[in-house]
């Protein structure tokens, strides 16, 4: 994979540190690619597994990621960036009451990074086409909405701001549906 990590390189370094840079769509491509795949190396810290095998193959075959994810960046203003270098969860959401309750029925990943002066906030979910936040000032880079994003533009979070979206979801998300009960 270190040919994904070297495709993002540049785009990745201007970025990181802070300097102003235009994101053609390549660039959308190979930081999405590196973003996703950050994110699917952090699934295996922990016991909760949302990404499929076919999710890592698509990556691994076509260097980017599928429309399963959804990939947001913004700048990062903060001094404190180590305390939120990366953050990730899975969760499970099921439209209907299930009986397959555990770490590996997880369908939704949310992963939150801060590398110098970038933060990527990466959401994955083959069941949800989650649109994003309101109230917060994110670029959408993947699936890119514009062919060109002037990274000079982007709005920077500090590190409360940060934690607070990578809870976002979480906060937000509708409970799941309690099974009714047999008197």
């Amino acid at each position: 994979m270190s040919v994904m990590e070297d495709q993002a390189r540049g785009c990745a370094t201007d970025l990181i540190l802070g300097r102003p840079s235009l994101l053609g769509i390549g660039d959308h491509q190979s930081l999405a690619g590196l973003l996703t795949l950050i994110s699917m190396r952090l699934e295996f810290l922990g016991d909760m597994r949302a990404i499929s095998d076919d999710e890592r193959d698509w990556l691994r075959y076509y260097r980017e990621p599928s429309f399963h994810w959804k990939i947001w960046i913004s700048g990062f203003r903060g001094d404190d960036a180590d305390e939120h270098w990366s953050r990730t969860y899975a969760a499970q959401l099921e439209p209907e009451p299930t009986d397959k309750i555990g770490p590996e029925f997880c369908n939704v990943r949310v992963t939150t990074l801060v590398m110098g002066r970038l933060c990527a906030h990466l959401f994955f979910s083959p069941i949800i086409d989650f649109q994003g936040y309101e109230g917060v000032q994110l670029a959408q880079m993947w699936p890119p909405r514009y062919p060109w994003l002037d990274s000079s533009q982007l709005s920077a979070l500090n590190g409360r701001e940060t934690l607070f979206l990578h809870e976002a979801f979480a906060r937000e998300a509708p409970p799941m549906p309690q099974p009714e009960r047999q008197a």
